[in-house]
């Protein structure tokens, strides 16, 4: 099916009607690219205030839980 327009606004019109479906497939890819990085991102943040954060509030003496060498610098 041929297209004959004289100006650039309508022809990008008809353009973009034709690939809709396609722009809307990928939009809807992006979004779920999107929203597992930011899940991903969370959970990377989670586990440092987990390792970093909660470790310095709840110091553990290691020595006496499980003997001398547990203190001993490598």
């Amino acid at each position: 099916m041929a297209v004959v327009v004289d100006r650039a606004d309508l022809f990008f019109a008809e353009v973009s009607s034709r690939f809709r479906p396609v722009r809307d497939a990928l939009v809807v890819i992006g979004l779920f690219y999107v929203s597992k990085k930011l899940v991903g991102l969370g959970s990377d943040l989670l586990r440092a205030v987990r390792v970093f954060g909660l470790a310095r509030l709840f110091r553990q003496d290691f020595r006496k839980k499980y003997g001398q060498w547990a203190g001993n610098a490598i």
